[in-house]
């Protein structure tokens, strides 16, 4: 159960909410304590974000000249080699293989012939429910079988 006397300072005296006035100068005091808790936890966090960033730049100083020199060399040169004389990422060594430009067109034509097989199935539903004698014949075995 929420208790407002669980949320004043030990030190503080005598909670007693009287009247109206009682009521809105604790609900101050209440905004008050909480903007100051507020200000010192932004501080703490600065103050913790700049000890630990001070302390990382001068662990890494050392070593940052390390890291600035091969950052934007490759690894190996030739993959520098095969980048420029590359046209386009699928040319040569970028393009898929001839296994996988097959399975592509097989899987390109029988996409193609499911959509066909589909198309014809929905042609013959909508052909179904077209003709007054199958919808009575239809509407006769739901009546028998439901």
């Amino acid at each position: 159960m929420f208790v407002i006397q669980d949320l004043r300072l030990n030190t503080a005296a005598p909670l007693a909410l009287i009247t109206q006035d009682d009521i809105l100068a604790e609900i101050r005091a209440m905004k008050a304590r909480y903007d100051s808790l507020e200000c010192v936890e932004t501080s703490l966090v600065d103050e913790m974000m700049q000890k630990y960033s001070l302390r990382l730049a001068s662990i890494f100083a050392p070593i940052s000249h390390i890291f600035s020199h091969t950052y934007h060399r490759p690894l190996d040169t030739r993959l520098t080699e095969v980048y420029k004389n590359s046209k386009m990422n699928d040319s040569p060594p970028f393009s898929f293989t001839s296994g996988v430009c097959e399975l592509e067109q097989q899987t390109t034509m029988k996409t193609m012939e499911l959509q066909k097989l589909a198309n014809s199935l929905e042609t013959d539903v909508r052909d179904f429910f077209l003709k007054d004698s199958q919808l009575k014949r239809f509407d006769a075995f739901i009546e028998k079988w439901c």
